[in-house]
């Protein structure tokens, strides 16, 4: 329709609002592209005028004011405990160090007891408890697991 015009277009689109029936125009519509089209969009326009509106539904306000409300809360609380959290993880990691250390400064010791323990010692040992050992050796297992596990979970957390 570009560059196409007709001076009856304005009668046209006030006979298609109005709803009146014109039968010169109607004959006229029957000839003219560029008024026929015109009479389509303005028809098109007058039905999409008449469509509901049904605006979508907004959140109580309230309910929105008690969110940001509640995540400011959690927001302050988390910025608060923060620190404790970094200071939780460096004491895993000062304990976990420290335990190696140890550990590497006594196995010295640790090799010359097993050289010196015979396998009779041991026996004697075993036998006199040996529900004792058992349980110090389950313990101490489990002692170092929970600690492993309370290491990992701490650098995860993040």
């Amino acid at each position: 329709m570009a560059g196409r015009t007709c001076n009856k277009e304005s009668a046209v689109r006030s006979m298609v609002r109005s709803g009146q029936d014109d039968p010169a125009l109607h004959e006229h519509l029957a000839r003219c592209e560029a008024c026929r089209q015109d009479a389509e969009v303005a028809a098109w326009m007058i039905a999409f005028a008449e469509l509901p509106a049904d605006p979508a539904k907004l959140p109580d306000p309230g309910m929105l004011w008690w969110k940001a409300q509640l995540l400011q809360r959690w927001d302050a609380q988390r910025r608060a405990t923060e620190p404790i959290e970094t200071g939780q993880q460096v004491q895993v990691g000062i304990g976990v160090a420290g335990c190696a250390g140890l550990l590497y400064w006594l196995w010295p010791h640790v090799q010359a007891w097993g050289a010196r323990v015979t396998s009779t010692d041991v026996t004697t040992w075993v036998s006199f408890a040996p529900g004792a050992v058992m349980t110090v050796i389950a313990i101490g297992g489990l002692l170092a697991a929970a600690t492993a596990l309370v290491a990992i979970r701490g650098i995860f957390a993040d």
